[in-house]
């Protein structure tokens, strides 16, 4: 499905979170938006998933406005990875991956929607946690299991926000390869807001780089990604921006 933004403005308390923000990405494409700090990465994705409403403009899904989408109908289309969640009550890893089938489920969870979840467990690496407390896991094997959950829903748009946090360098290479597979492989609309340059350059088909709730720059990463946007945008001047690029990763590190 392809995803259209048309200029979203957003507001929290008066103060301007997005202004006039256009923006737009295709089926197995993956759009990274990176930003310092309240530069509107998290409110973008947030008004995109209809968390948040827009104050003007609209978010297309294929022509149609996500506005004017019944909740199931946008729940089943897209796939929202948070920065953070806390379970405030005991629940199991299945249990919590099943909660991305809520879209599907009338009375309870069949068969499908079971098999589904085991999919996505075995997918990930992680059935062997899957009758462990979610209260009880790291912060990095919690994020996995959010991934998890979004996957579980099977849709057609993913969007995450820093979907890397928490996790060590081998767990975030593995985790991107998997987004990045899933999304040529199935033509999913995927987009990832990011702080890690070199992983957002890495790992994205194009760039959106905000200041200041406006697209400061768009575009193929190496465009977006020099030296002149990077010392005007974040403060900091470089040589070039560093390219650790994964070969593979060892069995049994």
């Amino acid at each position: 499905m392809k995803v259209a933004v048309r200029g979203i403005s957003f507001e929290y308390d008066g103060i301007p979170a997005l202004r006039n923000v256009s923006l737009e990405v295709g089926e197995g494409e993956v759009v990274g938006v990176v930003g310092p700090n309240g530069s509107g990465k998290s409110t973008l994705l947030r008004c995109i998933d209809g968390i948040l409403r827009p104050r003007v403009g609209v978010v297309l899904v294929d022509g149609e406005e996500t506005s004017k989408m019944r909740r199931m109908d946008l729940a089943r289309t897209m796939g929202y990875v948070p920065q953070e969640s806390s379970g405030t009550f005991p629940i199991r890893v299945f249990e919590m991956v099943l909660m991305g089938r809520r879209p599907y489920v009338n009375w309870k969870a069949t068969r499908k929607d079971v098999d589904a979840v085991r999919r996505v467990l075995e997918l990930m690496g992680m059935e062997h946690m899957a009758w462990r407390y979610f209260q009880e896991l790291s912060g990095g094997e919690r994020q996995k299991v959010i991934i998890a959950r979004a996957l579980a829903q099977e849709p057609k748009v993913l969007l995450l926000d820093e979907p890397t946090s928490n996790l060590d360098l081998r767990a975030q290479i593995e985790v991107l390869e998997l987004i990045k597979e899933l999304v040529r492989k199935n033509e999913l609309s995927a987009m990832m807001a990011m702080h890690d340059l070199n992983l957002a350059a890495r790992y994205s088909d194009k760039l959106v780089m905000l200041r200041e709730g406006q697209i400061f720059a768009a575009g193929r990463p190496a465009s977006v990604l020099t030296r002149e946007n990077v010392r005007e945008v974040y403060g900091v001047d470089v040589e070039a921006i560093p390219q650790l690029v994964p070969v593979g990763v060892r069995s049994g590190a």
